[in-house]
């Protein structure tokens, strides 16, 4: 179960950080 939480987690940490440095990306270039 923990191990299942945690990739769910990494996954959901990995698009928030993408999306993060998206907005960074789109601020920069504004």
């Amino acid at each position: 179960m923990s191990s299942l939480k945690t990739k769910e987690e990494g996954k959901v940490t990995q698009r928030e950080i993408l999306g993060c440095l998206k907005n960074c990306l789109l601020l920069l270039s504004d």
